[in-house]
C-alpha cells in the first residue's frame, strides 16, 4: 500500500486554453496538489492507496473527498480542520502547454495541519510513504511531517520524495535546500525534474541529483526526452512517448504515481531490482506522464485503461 502525504487543493483552470485570468470565460475545477495527484494515478494503476492530509470545512473539501473516494483512495487520514479553508489555485495554460499559477493558500488547511490531526493508523499496511519538499515549508506542517517520517521509520515504511521545487512557497532558498537535504537523507527513492534542479541552481543532471541523495535510488525526468535512474552504481535511461502537448500540469505526478504503483508490487527494495525491472518501471511511468499532458488537468488524461496496455513481465 502507498500512503501519499501532502497537499490536497482545487485547481481552477482558466478556459479557453491560452486565456489569461482576466480573459477567461470560465474556470474548470480539478482535484489537485502534487501528492494528491500521485495518489489518484497510483490508484488508477491498481495500487492500494491512502491519502494523508487536511482540508477545510467547505464545499471544495466535499468535492475533493468525494473525488478521492470515487478513485478508490482511502481517505481515513484526510482530516477536516474547521477553522481553515481548502486551498484553491488558478491555473492558466498557454498554447505551448506551459502554465502559470495564482494560489490562494493563506489560511489553508494544508499549512494548518498539526500532529494532532494525524490518525494513529495513518501508515498501517503501507510499504511506501510518498511526499514532496513543500511539506516542510513552515510550521506547524514541518513538525507534522517529521512526525510522519518518524512513524515511517519505526514501521519500516520506505520513503519516496519528489523534490517538486516551488520557490514561491518558501521564505528563502536556504530554507528550501535545508528541507530537501533533510528529506533526501531519509528517502529510498528521490525523483526530480530538470526544472527542479535548475530552480535550485544545480546542474540538470542525474549526477547532480545523486549528490543530493547519495543513498537513494535517484530518478530524473527530462520531459519529452524521457527519464533516467541511478540504481546503485548503474544508470538506466528510457525514452518518452511522442504526444501532443496540451497541458503539462501534473506530468511529474503522473510519472511518480505509475512508478510507485509498479514498485509497490515488489517485496524487494528499489535498489535490489534488476535493470530489466527498472526499464519496465521507467517506461510505464513515462507512458503515464505522456498521457497526462494530452488533456487539461493534472490527471484527466491518465485513464485506468492506460495501465492495462503497459509494458509487462513478458517483455
Amino acid at each position: 500500500m502507498i500512503a501519499c502525504y501532502g497537499d490536497a487543493i482545487i485547481d481552477l483552470f482558466a478556459v479557453p486554453v491560452g486565456a489569461e485570468i482576466d480573459e477567461a470565460t470560465a474556470f474548470d475545477p480539478h482535484v489537485g496538489g502534487s501528492t494528491c495527484n500521485v495518489a489518484v494515478v497510483a490508484a488508477r494503476a491498481g495500487a492500494s492507496v491512502r491519502f494523508i492530509g487536511a482540508v477545510g470545512n467547505d464545499r471544495w473539501a466535499d468535492r475533493l473527498r468525494r473525488s478521492l473516494v470515487s478513485e478508490g483512495v482511502d481517505t481515513r487520514a484526510l482530516a477536516t480542520i474547521e477553522s481553515a479553508r481548502t486551498p484553491v489555485t488558478f491555473v492558466t495554460t498557454r498554447a505551448d502547454g506551459t502554465r502559470a499559477f495564482l494560489s490562494y493558500r493563506a489560511g489553508g488547511a494544508d499549512g494548518a495541519m498539526t500532529v494532532a490531526h494525524l490518525v494513529p493508523d495513518a501508515l498501517d499496511g503501507a510499504r511506501w510513504l510518498h511526499l514532496a519538499s513543500s511539506s516542510m515549508r513552515a510550521e506547524p506542517r514541518t513538525s507534522t511531517t517529521l512526525r510522519v517520517l518518524e512513524c515511517a521509520q519505526a514501521g519500516g515504511v520506505r520513503v519516496s520524495l519528489d523534490l517538486n521545487v516551488r520557490p514561491g512557497l518558501w521564505a528563502s532558498k536556504d530554507a528550501l535546500r535545508a528541507a530537501i537535504d533533510a528529506l533526501a537523507a531519509r528517502a529510498s527513492l528521490v525523483k526530480a525534474s530538470e526544472e527542479d534542479l535548475a530552480l535550485l541552481g544545480l546542474p540538470t543532471t542525474l549526477e547532480s541529483l545523486a549528490l543530493l541523495a547519495p543513498t537513494a535510488v535517484c530518478v530524473l525526468t527530462r520531459a519529452e526526452r524521457g527519464a533516467s535512474a541511478r540504481v546503485g552504481d548503474r544508470t538506466l535511461s528510457v525514452a518518452a512517448p511522442s504526444v501532443a502537448l496540451v497541458d503539462a500540469t501534473g506530468a511529474g505526478d503522473a510519472f511518480v504515481g505509475a512508478l510507485l504503483a509498479g514498485l509497490d508490487a515488489y517485496d524487494s527494495p528499489p535498489s535490489a531490482l534488476d535493470d530489466r525491472a527498472w526499464r519496465r518501471l521507467l517506461t510505464n511511468a513515462c507512458l503515464a506522464g505522456g498521457a497526462c499532458v494530452t488533456c487539461l488537468g493534472a490527471t484527466t488524461g491518465v485513464h485506468r485503461s492506460l495501465f492495462s496496455g503497459m509494458v509487462g513481465d513478458e517483455t
